[in-house]
């Protein structure tokens, strides 16, 4: 996929985004957030402030995350789970 083919305001979001806690990490949130699919990662920052935005394109989950949805938990189930353990940590 080209960079040129994912919408301005898609990148500009997910630099604002990655700006918060690592400007370097805007690459792998505008991929997700345009396939509008759940980041998949270890990275503190990234699921820190996945758990504290409402922004509905922007999903991080663990391992764990990853686990809920292949036994075929609900995606918004997910989040809650991610928010109970990352956003404590804000």
């Amino acid at each position: 996929m080209n960079e040129r083919e994912i919408p301005e305001e898609v990148r500009e979001k997910a630099k604002e985004i990655a700006g918060r806690f690592d400007p370097d990490d805007w690459p792998f949130i505008t991929l997700a957030m345009h396939l509008k699919t759940p980041l998949w990662t270890g990275d503190k920052g990234i699921l820190e402030q996945a758990a504290k935005t409402d922004y509905e394109h922007f999903v991080a989950i663990d391992t764990e995350g990853v686990e809920l949805l292949l036994e075929g938990t609900p995606i918004e189930k997910i989040k809650e789970r991610m928010r109970e353990k990352y956003g404590a940590r804000i």
